[in-house]
C-alpha cells in the first residue's frame, strides 16, 4: 500500500475519534459488522418527522416545566475500532466526565414552551494531545435554545464556534430531553418519534435520520413525588461528506441507540443512561479506498446539586 493511502487512513482515524469525543453515535465493538436496526424499525427509511402515539397510557401526564438551574454530571465512555486498508486495525478508547448546568425558564408571553440555558462548566478526563485540545475548546460554552413542552429542542445557539462545540451541542437533546407525546407522557404510553437533523462529527457534516420507539412506565416515588421512566430504542442512519487532507470523503453509517430517562411529575430530569452502536464507512473516492469503523458508547447522567451550594 502506498504511503499516501496509509496517511489518508490514519487521518480518517482521527476523524472518527472526533465523532467519539462528541458522543455522536458511540464507538467500537471488535469488527465491522453493522448493528441490527432497532426492533421493527428500518434504519434510513424515509418517513415524515413527527410523533405518533400508539397507546396514550393512564394516570398523570408528564410534561416539561420551568425548573431552576441544576448541575449534572455526564460520565461518557467511548471506543472506536477501524479496519484499515491492508488488514491493519486501529482503535481508540476515551473516558471523561462533563459537568453541565441546566435551567428552564418560561418563554415570552404567547410562547407555549420554555427557554433553555445550558453551560458546560468543565470536563475531566485523562485525555492528551488532540482529545485534550478538543476539550479545552469546549469548556465554558453556553448554549441557549427553545424547548417545547414535549421535549422538542429548537434554535440551539452557542456563544463559541468550533468543531468541539458543534459536536457536543448535537448531543444535548439526547442527554437532557427525551421526546414526549402530545399532551404528555403517561404510564404505559407508547409512541414513535421521527427526526432528521444535522450532526457535526469532526470535519464532517452529517444528516442523521432517527426513528425512536418510546415506552413510559411508572417508577417508585422520589422525595414523595411521582416519577416516570421513559425507555427509547432508536434506529439511526447517517450520511454526509467532508474533506480530509484535501480529499473529499463520503461517510455512511447505521446503528442503534438505547436510552432511559427518569423524570418527576414536573418534568425534572432525575437520571439518564444510554448506550449506542453505529457502524460507519469512510470512503475516499479519488483513492478507491474505504475504511469501516464500529463505534460503541455509553453514558450515565446524574444531578450533582444546585450551583453555588
Amino acid at each position: 500500500m502506498s504511503g499516501r493511502v496509509l496517511t489518508a487512513a490514519a487521518t480518517l482515524a482521527l476523524a472518527g475519534l472526533g465523532s467519539v469525543l462528541a458522543g455522536c453515535g458511540g464507538a467500537t465493538s471488535g469488527g465491522a459488522e453493522s448493528p441490527a436496526p432497532a426492533s421493527g424499525q428500518a434504519a434510513g427509511a424515509a418517513a415524515a418527522p413527527g410523533v405518533t402515539t400508539s397507546n396514550t397510557g393512564r394516570g398523570s401526564a408528564f410534561l416539561y416545566h420551568a425548573v431552576p438551574a441544576t448541575r449534572y454530571a455526564v460520565q461518557r465512555h467511548d471506543s472506536v475500532a477501524f479496519q484499515l486498508p491492508g488488514g491493519q486495525s486501529s482503535s481508540q478508547l476515551l473516558d471523561r466526565t462533563m459537568y453541565f448546568t441546566l435551567a428552564l425558564t418560561d418563554g415570552q408571553p404567547g410562547d407555549s414552551g420554555y427557554r433553555v440555558a445550558i453551560a458546560l462548566d468543565s470536563i475531566r478526563s485523562g485525555a492528551t494531545g488532540l482529545a485534550a485540545q478538543v476539550f479545552q475548546m469546549a469548556e465554558g460554552t453556553h448554549w441557549t435554545a427553545a424547548l417545547s413542552r414535549t421535549g422538542k429542542l429548537s434554535g440551539l445557539t452557542a456563544d463559541k464556534t468550533n468543531e468541539a462545540v458543534a459536536q457536543i451541542g448535537s448531543t444535548l437533546a439526547t442527554y437532557f430531553f427525551p421526546a414526549l407525546p402530545a399532551g404528555g407522557a403517561k404510564a404505559e404510553a407508547q409512541w414513535t418519534r421521527r427526526d432528521t437533523t444535522q450532526v457535526q462529527a469532526a470535519s464532517f457534516s452529517l444528516q442523521e435520520a432517527t426513528t425512536g420507539t418510546y415506552v413510559a412506565s411508572a417508577a417508585p416515588e422520589t422525595a414523595g413525588r411521582k416519577t416516570l421512566r421513559i425507555t427509547a430504542d432508536v434506529a439511526v442512519a447517517q450520511t454526509g461528506t467532508g474533506q480530509m487532507s484535501g480529499q473529499p470523503v463520503q461517510v455512511q453509517g447505521s446503528g442503534n441507540r438505547h436510552q432511559e430517562h427518569l423524570l418527576d411529575v414536573d418534568g425534572r430530569l432525575l437520571q439518564a443512561t444510554g448506550r449506542d452502536s453505529v457502524a460507519m464507512t469512510y470512503t475516499v473516492p479519488a483513492m478507491g479506498q474505504s475504511v469501516p469503523a464500529v463505534q460503541v458508547g455509553s453514558f450515565t447522567l446524574t444531578p450533582v446539586g444546585v450551583p453555588g451550594r
